[in-house]
């Protein structure tokens, strides 16, 4: 798996350089942020259009509690009871993780290289396959072999 922030080459240092939170701040009072989601959704299925299969999430604050965070997912995803099903504990997993890197960290050493969650503090809990899944997904394979 490739957990990548962003690409770093020169070009690409430079622009992301440039967009900083003055930028960000100018953006919102001119109502520019809808052209900006709408180039999220583009470039998705660009991606999609060359093989890619996208998802990403996009979180903010909620407005009504300062520590909370909302998320929203765009994909080429068909939306079918399974995927979103997923794609709906991938969403609280994401606002989860955004929720904790927003809380303080008062010692930065007790933070492990690689973080776990601890047993009963994830919002997706028994995200494995259900019984009907896997006879779908056994179904869908047959059906592939056969053809």
């Amino acid at each position: 798996m490739c957990y990548v922030s962003l690409s770093m080459k020169k070009k690409l240092k430079e622009k992301t350089a440039s967009l900083d939170s003055k930028w960000g701040q100018g953006i919102v009072p001119n109502r520019n942020v809808g052209r900006i989601i709408d180039s999220a959704r583009i470039a998705v299925r660009k991606l999609e259009a060359i093989g890619y299969k996208p998802i990403l999430f996009m979180g903010k604050k909620d407005k009504k509690a300062s520590n909370k965070w909302v998320a929203d997912i765009i994909t080429h995803l068909p939306l079918t009871s399974t995927t979103k099903n997923f794609l709906e504990k991938m969403r609280r997993a994401y606002e989860f993780l955004l929720t904790k890197e927003q809380q303080p960290n008062t010692d930065p050493s007790a933070e492990p290289d690689n973080p776990t969650m601890e047993q009963g503090d994830s919002p997706v809990e028994g995200m494995g396959h259900s019984q009907d899944e896997e006879q779908h997904s056994s179904l869908a394979m047959e059906q592939r072999d056969h053809t």
